[in-house]
């Protein structure tokens, strides 16, 4: 073949494969066209994959809303939603009108599938009609106030993977009687059962670390509490005003009772209060039925009026040879100088042996008002009038001698009264034997 007809030919193959180099791409003619619509060719519209992640952009960006079923979600990842509340136009109540809630672990914007791992904040709050709740073991997490003021709400399940039950999250709840709380959780915060009424028991789980301020405040029919070893403080009104709480167990690793912890806990007679404490706040025990009460050696702090108004308390016990290093005033509820009485009948500090000394030097004003009810060493016999011990009033211990201390002519006089009952004795025996 000449070289004149090996040019021909690859010209040739060329001409022909040329047509077939085009196909699949727009022309320049189409492009300007897409340009002016909008429109983009068919071979074109796929979108390209993130390049971080490879995956296709999300029909529903991060950040973005929709609706499944009846509820509304927001996507948080290219994975995850959160199921957050329903705008009403009040503002208020989330406008959801449901009865029961079973979480699904999954939902679908229609295009992608997303994992539910949380339910927002006020997603169902105020809602009415809400009488039971079962999250699936997806959720982690649970927001604030999420179910605030659910009134009807008498039955709750959640999971294992969730680890706190957040900031009032079930206050109002008023038909709430019970719930069990996974062992997973670890933190219940502030307010999270506050006004709960019906509220009766609360198993807390032995690896929470922390309960938050008025976590049980105003739970009026709750009546049993045990709080689990690890708890080192009791905050602020956690327990006040229960007024049906009467038996409450608190841990060995207890350091600190706060403020108003237990505060007018009307049927609450006895509470032991732990060796490890170290702070009793103010009006911690305020308007309570105890009745008695014993301050470890342990303890340094006693905030003002920590006892007052407590109509029964008559005895209260200092373990420590020395008083704690910081009290407030007031802390029994002692009537004003300079002629303190106490409220109730009958009270009386009992000191450890050869501390009388001690706990009279302490410089808080109000505390010498208590100095006349001071008793060292041994149980007193209260006066029913308020007014402090009696001198010389202790009880006798076992083994010691009764010294009555009677005049000499009284004690003959006694004798001879003796002296003569054995002597008509032995006569009417007498005269009985000879008959």
């Amino acid at each position: 073949m000449t070289k004149l007809t090996r040019i021909t030919v690859a010209l040739t193959l060329a001409l022909a494969l040329l047509p077939l180099c085009g196909m699949g791409m727009a022309s320049a003619d189409e492009l300007e066209v897409a340009e002016q619509t909008g429109s983009v060719p068919a071979e074109q519209a796929s979108p390209s994959p993130d390049e971080e992640t490879g995956l296709a952009p999300l029909a529903t960006p991060v950040g973005g809303t929709f609706t499944d079923g009846d509820f509304d979600y927001q996507v948080t990842s290219a994975t995850t939603v959160t199921l957050i509340k329903r705008a009403s136009p009040s503002g208020g109540a989330s406008a959801y009108t449901v009865t029961s809630y079973t979480g699904p672990s999954t939902v679908s914007d229609g295009t992608d599938t997303y994992t539910v791992t949380a339910i927002g904040d006020e997603a169902f709050v105020f809602v009415a009609t809400l009488t039971s709740v079962s999250l699936p073991n997806t959720v982690t997490s649970i927001g604030a106030r999420v179910f605030r003021g659910c009134s009807a709400l008498t039955s709750v399940s959640l999971p294992d993977t969730v680890t706190s039950i957040s900031a009032e999250a079930f206050s109002n709840c008023a038909a709430l009687v019970g719930m069990n709380l996974p062992d997973t959780v670890k933190s219940i915060e502030h307010r999270a059962f506050y006004g709960c009424d019906a509220l009766l028991t609360m198993v807390l789980p032995d690896g929470i670390t922390s309960i938050g301020e008025g976590a049980f405040r105003s739970c009026r029919a709750l009546t049993t509490i045990n709080i689990p070893e690890g708890i080192t403080v009791l905050s602020q009104s956690v327990f006040a005003r229960c007024p049906a709480l009467t038996n409450v167990s608190l841990p060995s690793t207890l350091t600190s009772i706060g403020e108003n912890a237990f505060g007018e806990c009307l049927a609450l007679t006895d509470l032991a209060i732990p060796s490890g404490v170290q702070d009793i706040g103010r009006v911690a025990f305020v308007g309570s039925a105890l009745t008695n009460v014993t301050i470890p050696a342990s303890v340094t702090t006693i905030g003002e009026y920590a006892f007052a108004q407590c109509p029964d308390l008559t005895n209260v016990t200092f373990q420590s040879s020395k008083p704690p290093a910081n009290i407030g005033p007031e802390v029994f509820g002692i009537d004003a100088l300079p002629n303190p009485t106490h409220n109730n009948p009958g009270f009386i500090v009992n000191l450890p042996s050869g501390s009388l000394a001690a706990y009279s030097a302490t410089a808080e004003p109000t505390w010498n008002a208590y100095f006349p009810y001071f008793v060292e060493g041994s149980s007193s016999v209260p006066n029913t009038d308020g007014t402090p011990p009696d001198a010389g009033s202790t009880l006798p211990k076992t083994g010691d001698t009764l010294d009555l201390a009677l005049p000499l002519p009284l004690i003959l006089t006694l004798s001879s009264l003796s002296l003569l009952g054995v002597l008509a004795a032995i006569v009417t025996q007498k005269r009985r034997a000879s008959r």
